[in-house]
């Protein structure tokens, strides 16, 4: 049976937990930016607390029972069964089955209860090879019904209490859901449902268990008071995720606090992208009062409509409290259904939803230098030696160069692993792809595991990613970020999905920083094969190049095969000197969408108080080693080697630079400290000496290579992890390690004499050899007698929206 977590009861439980999902923390954590450092820790609004509960419903499906449960089915063919072919591990389970050509079902069953009540809804949920088309209204819903039978459309709900998290493919765990809903005085009945592919087509499963509905003890609550969600969740606005309290109207939350001097309230107001396909009706007055001892001052009153937020991801408000300095009352947030005009019932008002709230001095973070806000930039497939600041004769980043002229650039850094996911996970852990579980572009790094993100939050740091869809949600990068736009939906070529689009979000929520700590990560994929660089950009680098270069259209009509570009070019030279002015291109373009982001800072008057940190995930093989336009499975330093800036507040040591050899698993245990250590010539030299080694005062680092996806490539035997190459550098040598298929290859290059790795001194360097070689299988101790699992149809279909297949 699927894994209980302990959780909270009571309404004295879900006071508790609103409170610290509105603030943004965590149980047993304290946050100095976040709203709750200021509070008074109570909320009030749900009046007096009764702990006694009672269970309406609990359903196991035990031996394929499901009393009561229905099929409600829109479109195609859908098929509701028991166990059958549920996961092993399923036991009871109900299914939801939907074939192609796009079935769009759900299972319902209807409960009574009473209005003006608290409840909480549960349950636990799996998916089977659901393709990522699938489009879920949410994996589980509940409908408030004003009446006691089955009659009516199944939308004509008095309001909806919806959770949609991604689900994609074949979930692995269980995953629980749980909220806490208080009733209208009008509802006498829920409609629970688990949906499938609602608003698209789909195949696949979704599987539920033990569902359940608990009345809470409901004594003294005031009408309209709407604990929606207790839990850390999330809410997308147009393709903006938010840590965000849903507030289905009417709703009114009262938090007590103590007003400091000079303070302002800083807020976020949505309407969930599920709120506006195909809803009517006026939208949502959502108002901000404070409660002085019996006195109201209104501080604002936004309407929202399906019309009008349209383009607008979020609504944002700062609100300036300088004239309550030292007051103490409360804060009071509500929500109003279709405020003015109302002709229908509205139910894009059912998706209404609060984020973001934060209570800050402005110009606090000025006063300290020992956590500086931090800014995070991280270049997809970035060759350090094609920017200008590491030696490029192209003028491709003038200004990525110009933040070199401020910053610490580090001529020796490396990645841990040449393939996108799995090396961010490195930055994002300080550990190697052997250690955090993401070794593959395929795998997600555990919920177990904490990212950089979720130390800073806890530190107080507001967060934010926006990131290309190589490091969406599904990878698990995105763990600990208040905020993120990760364009999943998107292919990684849409416009949308590119530098200058992803640098412009940043840009925009950013401007709402002023007084904040924040961690901001901007990840983009532009320079990433296929170069396709937009006008006037496209011939910018190579004027005399009037061939059309046709490559492209080679590979959509099947006549070149990736692997065939990759491992043995059929590119005339001249051909590919004009990809490497493509690749240029694309980075001329990315450095200006960069340029952009920095402007703002400077506008904002945060860009010398901020710590800017501007990397890369891994390099690109440009024809080294017959190597083309790729990365991933060989070692060599094309794809290893990547860019590193630190730009230091107040610019300290701009201009500098560090040659000791520098990992991504370095510049996490740097910045992990950032909330207590010094900031300056001390923390720079803590991150380079780390590690020294017993023989010459030099470290070691370690790197694997990725998955095998092309049968073309003719170095690499043995399948799975076992046919994994790895690598160690230390000092001026670095052995490759290449498992055959009847033995090992090792290939050892003097770095000092040889920085190209043309030629291989293993044959006359055997103790050379035979010590890095001992390193290297010590490091790397039983981890080849693992298996990787073949490819399913949705892990290809995702590798082919990336680029990595045919």
């Amino acid at each position: 049976m699927p894994l209980r977590r302990n959780r909270p009861r009571g309404l004295a439980a879900i006071a508790t937990l609103l409170l610290m999902s509105a603030c943004g923390e965590r149980p047993g954590t304290r946050s100095d930016a976040a709203l709750g450092s200021l509070l008074d820790r109570e909320i009030r609004h749900l009046g007096s607390r009764q702990e006694a509960e009672r269970v309406l419903g609990r359903w196991g499906f035990e031996q394929g029972r499901r009393e009561g449960w229905r099929l409600r089915l829109n479109k195609g063919r859908a098929v509701l069964e028991g166990v059958a072919d549920a996961p092993d591990d399923a036991g009871g389970a109900l299914v939801v089955r939907a074939q192609p050509p796009g079935a769009d079902a759900h299972a319902e069953i209807h409960v009574a209860v009473r209005p003006s009540t608290g409840y909480r809804i549960s349950a636990h949920l799996r998916t089977q090879e659901l393709l990522p088309e699938a489009r879920l209204f949410g994996t589980l819903y509940t409908a408030e019904l004003a009446y006691f039978d089955l009659r009516g459309d199944r939308n004509d709900a008095l309001r909806w209490h919806i959770e949609q998290p991604l689900l994609k493919g074949t979930s692995r765990t269980w995953r629980e859901i749980s909220f806490d809903l208080l009733t209208t005085p009008r509802t006498r009945m829920l409609r629970i449902a688990v949906p499938l592919a609602n608003w698209g087509t789909a195949s696949g499963a979704v599987i539920f268990d033990d569902v359940q509905i608990v009345e809470l003890g409901n004594a003294g609550i005031s009408t309209g008071s709407v604990p929606t969600r207790v839990r850390d969740q999330r809410a997308m606005v147009l393709g903006e995720s938010r840590r965000a309290l849903r507030a289905p109207p009417p709703s009114e939350l009262r938090i007590a606090l103590r007003i400091p001097a000079d303070a302002e309230l800083a807020l976020g107001m949505g309407l969930e992208s599920a709120g506006l396909r195909g809803r009517q009706g006026d939208g949502v007055l959502f108002s901000v009062e404070l409660d002085l001892q019996g006195e109201t001052h209104a501080l604002l009153r936004s309407h929202l409509g399906r019309d009008g937020i349209l383009g607008e991801p979020w609504r944002d408000a700062t609100i300036p409290l300088w004239q309550f300095s030292g007051a103490e009352g409360e804060l009071v947030l509500r929500t109003q259904a279709s405020p003015v005009g109302a002709v229908s019932v509205d139910r894009a008002a059912d998706f209404a939803v609060w984020s973001d709230l934060r209570l800050s001095q402005p110009g606090s973070i000025d006063e300290t230098r020992a956590a500086p806000a931090i800014l995070m930039i991280t270049i997809d497939t970035l060759r350090p030696d094609r920017l200008g600041c590491y030696g490029h004769h192209v003028a491709t980043s003038p200004e990525i160069d110009r933040l070199a002229r401020d910053a610490v650039r580090f001529e020796n850094a490396f990645t841990t692993i040449p393939r996108t996911s799995p090396a961010l996970a490195s930055l994002m852990t300080g550990r190697y792809p052997r250690d955090h579980g993401a070794r593959s572009l395929l795998d997600a790094l555990p919920d177990s595991a904490t990212t950089l993100a979720e130390e800073l939050r806890m530190r107080g740091y507001s967060t934010a990613a926006f990131v290309t869809k190589n490091a969406a949600e599904d990878t698990g990068l995105l763990q600990g970020f208040d905020t993120f736009v990760d364009h999943r939906g998107l292919h990684v070529n849409h416009p949308d999905a590119g530098a200058a689009h992803l640098a412009a979000r940043a840009r925009r929520w950013l401007s709402g920083r002023l007084g904040d700590k924040f961690f901001c990560w901007l990840h983009v994929w532009d320079p990433h094969f296929q170069y396709r660089p937009e006008e006037p950009d496209r011939c910018r680098f190579d004027s005399t190049y009037g061939a059309h270069f046709d490559l492209y259209q080679r590979i959509d009509t099947g006549e070149l095969s990736l692997g065939q570009i990759y491992f043995d070019n059929p590119l005339s030279q001249r051909d590919v000197e004009h990809a490497k002015a493509l690749y240029d291109a694309e980075i001329a373009a990315t450095d200006r969408a960069i340029g952009e982001l920095l402007a703002e800072l400077r506008r904002l008057d945060l860009y010398d108080a901020t710590l800017i940190v501007l990397t890369s995930d891994h390099g690109e093989s440009l024809g080294e080693h017959d190597y083309h336009f790729e990365h991933g499975e060989f070692l060599y330093d094309e794809t290893l080697r990547i860019p590193l800036l630190v730009k230091l507040p107040e610019q300290e040591m701009g201009g500098s630079s560090v040659s000791a050899p520098t990992s991504l698993i370095d510049l996490h245990a740097w910045l992990r400290t950032i909330g207590t250590a010094e900031i300056g010539p001390r923390a720079i030299a803590s991150l380079v000496s780390q590690g020294a080694s017993e023989d010459d005062s030099t470290r070691a680092l370690y790197a694997e290579s990725g998955r095998r996806f092309f049968p073309e490539n003719p170095r690499r035997e043995v399948e799975g992890l076992a046919g994994r190459w790895t690598c160690v550098r230390r000092g001026r040598w670095k052995l490759i390690r290449i498992p055959r298929l009847d033995s090992i290859d090792y290939e050892l290059y003097d770095l000092d004499r040889d920085r190209e790795e043309l030629d291989d001194r293993s044959a006359e360097r055997p103790a050379v050899v035979a010590r890095l070689a001992a390193l290297l299988e010590n490091w790397s101790k039983g981890r080849h007698s693992e298996r990787e699992t073949p490819l399913d149809p949705t892990q290809e279909r995702r590798l082919r929206s990336l680029g990595y297949l045919d």
